[in-house]
């Protein structure tokens, strides 16, 4: 009796978890349209900085601080796949051993598996291969240099430019740092059950549409600006492009792990990856196009590249034939070598256009 009694409190207090970070999610979009037509991002409240200075270096700490927490779900992938990489060397020895060492032919697989290990229980088919991670280190650096050019008391006056730019990115840009915090509280093993799990897909989807805003926002300070010089570029805008267009594909496999948690029928999951690399194609593509930015094409075809190394496969891939994956594996293929071509055009187009 005590130990069911204490089960339910359990869930009680997971429902209650999950209540409290979407409310607190919604309870941030609201606070930042009412800061932002408050007129306190242009008020100078402390430190001689202005109101949006101290809320993208605040936000971005807060993210830092919260992203370095341990115990969430992609710790645990990481341990399962350390794991795997050391039974695979284990059996690839044992196997050396046993082998007709005149065998040359013989070939043992021992690397380690990355990313979203096939055995974890949250991997979903739309999942890209470890390599595509590495991304999160040019993204981090970017966007440190990007608070910490916020932070710069004089910006408005070294680099008017840079200043325009991370003014009207602020509120976007704290609200998507601020969401990537929440993503951390709730992607952990507490939230790992079907009725919970949709919630890191959910925070990471209104994430997205954040650094959408930001990106958005860059541009158009951008446009009324004299030409970018590359340090700006490479500390304003670049950083905020990259995540953007990671995230946007980050919120499409962490669906597609939901999907698999909760467990759909094979056919649903199928057809929910192929919509995934369809949406993520003509996101990319629309985005880039309209706004002349490579970049989100360029990540996207990154992130899709990995989906297709990746394959697919699982420790359930028998709830699909080989031909369905080699399908999913090649539409991958193609997205991402066609947003790499649409990524060189619109450099080719914009190159164009300057020297015109």
């Amino acid at each position: 009796h005590v130990t069911s009694v204490a089960r339910r409190v359990m869930v009680d207090a997971r429902d209650a978890a999950v209540g409290a970070i979407v409310a607190a999610a919604g309870g941030l979009v609201v606070g930042f349209v009412k800061l932002t037509a408050s007129g306190w991002l242009v008020s100078i409240p402390a430190f001689g900085l202005r109101g949006w200075q101290i809320l993208t270096v605040g936000a971005f700490a807060v993210n830092v601080v919260s992203v370095s927490v341990p115990g969430r779900v992609d710790g645990e992938m990481a341990e399962t796949a350390k794991k795997a990489g050391m039974a695979a060397k284990r059996a690839a020895k044992m196997a050396k051993k046993q082998e007709n060492t005149t065998d040359t032919n013989t070939t043992h697989e021992t690397t380690p598996e990355a990313g979203i290990p096939r055995a974890h229980w949250s991997r979903g088919l739309f999942s890209p291969a470890g390599w595509a991670f590495a991304i999160w280190g040019p993204i981090f650096v970017g966007e440190s240099a990007f608070a910490s050019m916020a932070a710069v008391p004089g910006v408005a006056v070294s680099n008017p430019v840079a200043s325009a730019m991370l003014a009207h990115a602020a509120p976007w840009f704290a609200c998507a740092c601020l969401l990537q915090s929440l993503w951390c509280v709730s992607f952990r093993p507490w939230a790992k059950r079907p009725r919970h799990f949709w919630l890191p897909a959910f925070l990471l989807s209104a994430e997205a549409v954040a650094l959408r805003g930001a990106h958005n926002a860059l541009l158009f300070a951008a446009a009324s600006s004299p030409p970018l010089s590359i340090g700006t570029y490479l500390c304003c805008h670049l950083p905020v492009a990259m995540h953007f267009g990671w995230i946007t594909c980050a919120s499409l496999v962490s669906l597609n792990s939901w999907v698999a948690v909760a467990r759909w029928a094979p056919g649903a999951k199928l057809t929910l990856a192929f919509a995934s690399t369809l949406f993520a194609t003509t996101a990319a593509a629309f985005v880039s196009v309209t706004t002349g930015d490579p970049v989100v094409s360029f990540v996207v075809a990154w992130a899709l590249a990995a989906v297709a190394v990746d394959g697919g496969k699982n420790d359930k891939s028998e709830e699909f034939s080989e031909a369905s994956l080699t399908k999913l594996t090649n539409a991958a293929s193609i997205a991402a070598k066609a947003l790499t071509a649409l990524g060189g055009l619109l450099i080719a187009r914009n190159v164009f256009s300057s020297s015109a």
